[in-house]
């Protein structure tokens, strides 16, 4: 046998044996991982979570929620903590024992605090996890804290829109919009955010993505009430109806009729599928949700959580290997 020391508690390792006689040497076949116990003892503080607003039928495994501290909470101060950057966080399972990957989105000692947390599971409203802070030998966070582990392998991109500038980061670290014309900084539904103006031509480039088969689109928008017109979301189409791509905004063309409307086309066929109008109010937040399934020919789109029709149909050849934009068709056309 051999022991290990210096080994970092609350740490995936992993290792792979080597062996050699005076016949030959091998390595063998696959790596192995450990996991490293949690010193939760190590710890001055802790809290537990529990997630007694899930009531739906399904299990979701390693699913991102977002998790917000603040003074507001009972028991809980700032002052507690280690690091001034919350960099001795820390979160574990329901047992105390097994870490559960997060990412800081923005620390604000002097108000709330967003971090995401990668649930193993949420099943139920009786599911919890704890967090832990107030340890002087663990001020350096973890490496899976900025590497985009709480994303991956799920998410192709994940903008926090918390910076003022370029690049803009991308939390999965794989698409960084590094061009486009940037967006004024403002208080965002999750921490900081991002004001598009479309007079201003405003948009972030994230690159050429090959979103597949299926893939979902999702964003918190609160649109001015005076937004007239396509306003684009996401898109890797050129305006003009059957352009290859797709695009998905709110209002149709020459209207305030608040529809959201997801198109999409090969060059040659295009459709457009639209809610009802009204689906999106102005002059608040909406979370805005669609599932396309190239396959099937279908989109399903949400606001708020809430699905608005079933499914409705796209063009089944459109291009989903492009550069996709961020508040504007490609042709730099219908900014957000």
């Amino acid at each position: 046998s051999t022991t290990l020391t210096n080994l970092v508690p609350g740490t995936n390792y992993f290792y792979r044996f080597y062996a050699t006689n005076a016949t030959g040497e091998a390595w063998a076949p696959a790596s192995a991982a450990f996991t490293t116990g949690f010193d939760s003892q190590a710890f001055g503080s802790r809290m537990k979570i529990v997630f007694s607003g899930y009531t739906r039928g399904e299990a979701l495994t390693n699913f991102p929620v977002l998790v917000t501290l603040g003074t507001s909470q009972t028991g809980f101060s700032y002052r507690q903590f280690a690091s001034p950057t919350g960099g001795d966080l820390r979160f574990t399972d329901a047992s105390g024992t097994v870490p559960v990957l997060h990412e800081i989105d923005e620390w604000n000692t002097n108000g709330v605090s967003s971090v995401w947390v990668r649930l193993p599971v949420l099943a139920s409203a009786n599911d919890f996890i704890w967090a832990y802070w107030g340890n002087p030998s663990a001020t350096n966070p973890p490496p899976y804290t900025t590497d985009g582990s709480v994303w991956t392998p799920n998410y192709f991109v994940v903008y926090h829109l918390k910076e003022s500038g370029f690049p803009y980061a991308d939390s999965v670290q794989q698409y960084p919009a590094l061009s486009g014309t940037a967006p004024g900084s403002a208080v965002g539904k999750i921490g900081r955010g991002c004001s598009f103006n479309g007079a201003l031509s405003q948009y972030l480039n994230a690159g050429v993505i090959n979103l597949g088969n299926a893939f979902t689109l999702s964003v918190w928008a609160n649109l001015a009430a005076n937004a007239f017109d396509i306003q684009t979301i996401w898109a890797n189409q050129s305006a003009g109806y059957a352009s290859p791509g797709f695009a998905w905004f709110v209002n149709t063309y020459k209207t305030n009729d608040q529809k959201l409307d997801f198109a999409s086309g090969d060059g040659v066929n295009g459709n457009e599928s639209k809610t009802a109008a009204g689906a999106v109010s102005f002059g608040q937040w909406h979370l805005l949700t669609a599932s396309v399934n190239q396959t099937k020919g279908s989109v399903e789109v949400y606001v708020d959580g809430a699905d608005l029709g079933g499914s409705s149909s796209v063009v089944t050849s459109f291009p989903s290997q492009a550069t996709v934009n961020l508040g504007r068709f490609t042709n730099s056309a219908f900014y957000f």
